[in-house]
């Protein structure tokens, strides 16, 4: 399952989360939050790639951080 499937399966079960059960959207939740650190951690690897590769574009913040707080 690639990465636009998997965002697309997450942005389903928001639009049906009020017909899951207490216990399916208890586990919605914990896959959505294990799913979000899991994108976080990949965020930070690519933008460290970007950076020791010099990729990054003039004026780029150069640290997680930066990326984040950076307007877009």
């Amino acid at each position: 399952m690639g990465l636009g499937e998997i965002l697309a399966e997450i942005r389903s079960v928001g639009r049906v989360s009020w017909q899951l059960t207490d216990d399916a959207l208890a586990s919605s939740l914990l896959d959505v939050c294990s799913a979000i650190h899991g994108l976080e951690a990949l965020r930070y690897r690519l933008i460290s790639d970007m950076n020791e590769r010099g990729a990054s574009r003039p004026g780029t913040p150069v640290s997680p951080p930066g990326w984040r707080a950076a307007p877009r």
